[in-house]
């Protein structure tokens, strides 16, 4: 699981533009305005979806990075403590 959210913030925070993608390309699909219909407010609101995309993913980071220190320490630590 921590590898999992490790993947997906990395992707989030620094692979920006291909979240961007795969957020447009979902959104052609799923949207009540699609990018095809109004691509104006697509690239107008493409700052903003920028800043939020790495705002969530250094969330998921963070998140990932912390399953990942609990289990180290609970393998590690924890498990040889109680042999």
């Amino acid at each position: 699981m921590a590898v999992a959210l490790l993947g997906v913030g990395y992707v989030l925070v620094f692979r920006v533009d291909t979240a961007l993608a795969l957020q447009e390309r979902f959104a052609e699909v799923a949207s009540w305005k699609p990018p095809s219909e109004d691509p104006e407010y697509y690239e107008e609101m493409r700052p903003h979806r920028r800043a939020v995309f790495r705002l969530g993913g250094t969330v998921v980071l963070a998140v990932g990075g912390v399953l990942l220190a609990m289990w180290i320490y609970g393998t590690f630590v924890l498990g040889s403590v109680s042999q």
